[in-house]
């Protein structure tokens, strides 16, 4: 009997909200297929995780507005600037992206997805909808039945 092994997957959370930051980690460790949930606060620093990591992000969620750098103020935008980043150096092995927005509009989230993202959400992401689209993600590269029960046990799906 053959059984279908899927590897756990690293997260990473780019928010410069720490508040958020704390409780989605927590919301991303109970999701059965994560193996670890490592988060920054700016883009700069995101980019440095990334490239100490190489390929080894199996997701990336990152705000649109927050700091680009530790110390300056947020900024819209640096979803955008993330899958830029992601674009120029990676050749189309980046990691599967989801964005998140206090203002997140059709435009914003279509721009994010001409970039490579797979969507974006509205902050504040409520646990379900969010933890659906990460388990939906991490389920992409093969089935998993003890995620799929983890999803049928919240009522996901």
């Amino acid at each position: 009997m053959v059984k279908n092994i899927m590897m756990k997957k690293k997260i990473l959370l780019v928010d410069g909200e720490d508040l958020i930051t704390g409780t989605y980690r927590l919301t991303l460790a109970s999701i059965p297929e994560v193996k670890s949930v490592d988060s920054v606060s700016n883009t700069l620093d995101a980019q440095i995780k990334i490239d100490c990591n190489r390929q080894n992000y199996g997701l990336i969620i990152t705000a649109d507005e927050m700091p680009s750098e530790a110390g300056k103020d947020p900024e819209p935008g640096q979803s955008i600037q993330l899958l830029n980043f992601l674009n120029d150096n990676y050749h189309g092995y980046a990691p599967p992206i989801l964005a998140w927005s206090e203002k997140m509009d059709r435009g914003l989230c279509q721009k994010l997805m001409k970039k490579g993202a797979l969507g974006g959400m509205i902050k504040p992401v409520n646990d379900p909808r969010f933890l659906t689209g990460v388990a939906l993600e991490l389920m992409t590269e093969g089935y998993s039945p003890k995620l799929k029960d983890y999803l049928v046990d919240k009522g996901f799906i």
